[in-house]
């Protein structure tokens, strides 16, 4: 992954990865039931996975055990 012009190690992973004949697909990740989803960082979190290059997902998504929120990354 670049940044500007500097390349840089993408260390986080999402925790669900689903792919449709061989492209991205969608993208998942887990959170603790206490966990907000719909504002902040964990959000922030699942769209950088869903626009990042080697991904590229159109859907993106959160999972706390109690809500589920799924989110087209090109509206």
């Amino acid at each position: 992954m670049k940044i500007g012009s500097k390349k840089c190690p993408v260390n986080l992973v999402p925790d669900y990865l689903f792919k449709i004949e061989d492209s991205y697909a969608w993208v998942l990740d887990a959170k603790a039931p206490t966990e907000t989803m719909t504002s902040g960082d964990n959000l922030e979190q699942i769209f950088s996975y869903a626009i990042h290059p080697d991904l590229r997902t159109k859907f993106f998504s959160l999972c706390n055990g109690k809500e589920f929120i799924l989110l087209r990354q090109d509206e």
